[in-house]
């Protein structure tokens, strides 16, 4: 009965009282919320999101701090440091994720070699085979620029996002990608559809942020010169997308 009950509550708050669906229901009521709610709830989650981001990046980069501290603890080392090496292995993978395509090289060729290879993942690599005598010295300095240059990115975007923080525009472009992008790619990496490193590539490309913000520039322009109405009309295809991923 208790089963029985809670599926009769869930099947009333999804349809609710007239058959149609929650989402149904928020959708049909959006033109009548008055524009100045609607603005300020998106500049608050964009603030919010900011914020969340700049803190992303300061955890990032403490990690990253503390793998390149590892890693040259490891290379001073007098004897092989077992302990180390341990740590860097069982931290490898989240290095490799978090850094991307800072963590390789467009070109590389081997020592002792003649031909290159492509997108090569030298962070990973040599990490992983610095056991062996073939790892070459200047592969083990690449690796240390390599995590230096990561480091000092996050840095500069730790900056850029503060300054973000101030500007009213980016809370508004801000929650549009979290809208638009960023929940799309968090169901399709929940399934199973894509990895880390597709959505974050996705995530922050520099495509994605001129699609939204040319998005969230003509929807303000648009409710500023025709009113709420027009932008509500102007974001129908928006509207229907969502319809379309919250359930028919």
């Amino acid at each position: 009965p208790k089963i029985a009950l809670s599926l009769r509550r869930f099947r009333t708050f999804q349809t609710g009282s007239k058959g149609d669906t929650v989402l149904d229901q928020f959708l049909a009521k959006i033109p009548e919320i008055d524009i100045v709610t609607i603005f300020c709830a998106l500049a608050t989650v964009g603030i919010l999101r900011l914020i969340c981001d700049l803190f992303s990046m300061m955890k990032r980069k403490r990690f990253g701090v503390k793998y390149l501290k590892m890693y040259n603890q490891l290379l001073h080392s007098r004897s092989f440091d077992e302990k180390c090496y341990k740590w860097l292995l069982r931290n490898l993978q989240k290095i490799v994720n978090e850094m991307g395509a800072m963590g390789t090289v467009v070109s590389y060729q081997p020592p002792f070699s003649n031909y290159l290879i492509n997108n090569y993942p030298i962070v990973a690599n040599t990490i992983m085979h610095m056991r062996d005598e073939t790892i070459s010295l200047s592969d083990l300095r690449s690796v240390q620029t390599h995590l230096e240059r990561y480091i000092g990115a996050l840095d500069d975007l730790m900056r850029k996002s503060g300054y973000q923080l101030f500007n009213p525009f980016k809370w508004l472009t801000r929650a549009v990608r979290l809208i638009l992008v960023d929940c799309l790619l968090w169901i399709f990496q929940s399934v199973g559809l894509i990895g880390d490193n597709i959505s974050n590539t996705v995530s922050h490309h520099s495509t994605t942020r001129k699609i939204v913000g040319m998005i969230t520039f003509f929807a303000t322009l648009v409710s500023i010169v025709s009113g709420w109405d027009k932008l509500v009309e102007f974001l129908s295809p928006v509207l229907r997308w969502l319809r379309f991923i919250g359930g028919n």
